[in-house]
């Protein structure tokens, strides 16, 4: 088991892991039980593709993995010290749901050619 990744074939099959198994996490978002098993499996693969290049890294640059580590711990914790003491909200835009009556987008009302432009017209027509 720890050659599989080592040669063409094992590459291959780990590649394919390492993006399946994420992709079935994401379908299975509403089902909690699945999502979790997948996000555990996807981590446990990650591991199992990851160590051969690891343990070649760490015989021809010891410090590599160290100074990794250390960077990565560096990164995320100032980004997150960041994002806690600056009391402002980091999250993604919100994609409207198409199901909510309020989130369909009506055409515009604007015709264009007409001699006088209203300014409600012109500030709907903006704010698409």
């Amino acid at each position: 088991m720890a050659n599989l990744f080592t040669d063409w074939l094992g590459w291959i099959l780990a590649m394919l892991l390492l993006n399946v198994i994420p992709r079935v996490a994401i379908a299975a978002r509403h089902n909690p039980m699945l999502g979790v098993t997948a996000l555990a499996a996807d981590g446990f693969v990650s591991g199992l593709v990851l160590a051969p290049i690891l343990r070649i890294a760490s015989i021809y640059a010891p410090g590599t993995i160290k100074i990794a580590m250390l960077t990565t711990l560096i990164v995320f914790g100032t980004v997150t010290l960041f994002v806690m003491s600056s009391n402002r909200t980091f999250s993604a835009p919100r994609q409207p749901d198409p199901r909510r009556a309020d989130a369909v987008r009506r055409p515009l009302q604007c015709v264009r050619g007409d001699a006088e432009h209203s300014p409600a017209l012109e500030s709907q027509a903006l704010s698409y």
